[in-house]
């Protein structure tokens, strides 16, 4: 019998079908598509018809939230907006460095005088603040010297580090012109 099933042409199918025979494998064929019809038939009806609102709806809102969610980052927003002056005005300004990433930048005085502030969180006694100043360097906009925070007077270089608990703040601008060797190159 297994020799006779082997050389009929149904045989060889079945045998490359994994086993199955024709027969079984129309059949499997009917039961995919007796499932689509009554698939078809709920969606016809008032039942699937709210389901597929939904469903549509569901998807719709899904997409937009994944949408907004690659495009609207707040905390890529905080870190690309940083805090410039204008060199005409001496007014800080903040500037989205994703959108404008050339020095000098555009201005709210109207000309490309904006340039990256350095804060300085220090009081003239030489306490620290909660909210900075924002400082030009004079080397950014090329003028000779050390630069001094037009607030509380200290020092202010590249980079300005924030102030740490027991440090010294910054020489004054006082106590900088009396001794400008002890203050490490300059301050620029």
């Amino acid at each position: 019998m297994v020799d006779k099933l082997a050389k009929t042409g149904e045989g060889i199918a079945a045998e490359a079908a994994g086993g199955y025979t024709a027969a079984a494998i129309s059949l499997a064929g009917d039961e995919w598509k007796y499932r689509m019809a009554e698939g078809q038939r709920f969606f016809d009806s008032p039942a699937g018809k709210v389901t597929a609102v939904i469903i549509l709806v569901g998807g719709l809102a899904l997409a937009g939230w994944m949408i907004w969610g690659a495009t609207h980052n707040e905390v890529a927003a905080a870190a690309n907006t940083r805090i410039f002056v204008d060199a005409a005005t001496g007014k800080p300004f903040k500037v989205d460095i994703s959108v404008t990433r050339e020095i000098p930048a555009p201005a709210p005085s109207g000309g490309k005088t904006g340039y990256p502030a350095e804060l300085c969180f220090w009081t003239a006694d030489g306490k620290e603040k909660s909210e900075p100043t924002a400082v030009l360097l004079n080397s950014d906009v090329g003028k000779p010297g050390p630069t001094f925070c037009p607030d509380c007077k200290r020092l202010v270089v590249g980079h300005n580090p924030r102030p740490v608990p027991g440090a010294r703040p910054p020489p004054t601008e006082a106590e900088y012109r009396a001794n400008p060797s002890r203050f490490r190159g300059g301050g620029d």
